[in-house]
């Protein structure tokens, strides 16, 4: 299988900020696919954003469902802005690939919102920690490509969910990297978050790889 390498949360050079569209851009520049996460606020505008709440980024005690966009966004813009999923696909050509994971249960009305905007994209994956999440997606439509996300795992589950979902792909903890059981499945598999240069260049010819600045 082709090896293909991720910047996560566009944090693909030491200026990078996680999850924001200039970051996102470079990226794509650099010929990196791309991995990003979703939330959305309480009028359901859907963001890339990986944290419930603004404490560990903005220092401000807020979570993101509990704000309309309008105010998330002025409490926010002036350290960093947040980027909407519109903003990012208006930039994504589809050349690469790009995989939105989504974080915590996505009520149907935004995943129906979410699979509209992606619907025209070919090389984009929605992936999930939660798999009632591509569960539910998968009831809406078939067509769209979805990826197991895993921390740990049991192999009756693995196999059973990959048999159901049909899956595109296992999003699988670095400690899996020489996993007999894993590289075992034919399926596609990428590995998180490589932050060790050493490690990046130790798999890189073999695996696909999600990194930060650090491994490259």
């Amino acid at each position: 299988m082709k090896v293909t390498h991720i910047s996560h949360r566009g944090l693909i050079t030491k200026y990078s900020k996680e999850n924001s569209l200039k970051s996102f851009k470079k990226s794509f520049e650099l010929g990196y696919s791309l991995e990003t996460d979703l939330r959305y606020t309480k009028d359901e505008e859907i963001i890339c954003f990986h944290d419930p709440n603004l404490r560990r980024i903005y220092n401000l005690d807020y979570t993101i469902k509990s704000l309309v966009f309008s105010k998330l966004d002025r409490l926010t813009r002036k350290k960093l802005k947040i980027t909407k999923l519109d903003d990012l696909l208006n930039i994504y050509d589809d050349k690469k690939e790009l995989f939105l994971e989504l974080k915590g249960v996505f009520k149907k009305s935004v995943l129906l919102k979410l699979l509209k905007k992606t619907k025209n994209f070919k090389k984009i994956t929605i992936i999930s920690f939660h798999h009632k999440n591509l569960f539910n997606i998968k009831n809406i439509s078939t067509q769209f490509k979805v990826g197991a996300s895993f921390y740990k795992y049991s192999k009756k589950y693995i196999l059973n969910i990959k048999s159901k979902l049909d899956l595109s792909c296992l999003i699988l903890d670095k400690k899996f990297l020489d996993d007999q059981f894993i590289q075992s499945l034919k399926i596609k598999k990428h590995f998180y978050t490589i932050k060790k240069k050493e490690v990046f260049l130790k798999y890189k010819k073999k695996y696909s790889l999600i990194i930060d600045y650090i491994s490259i």
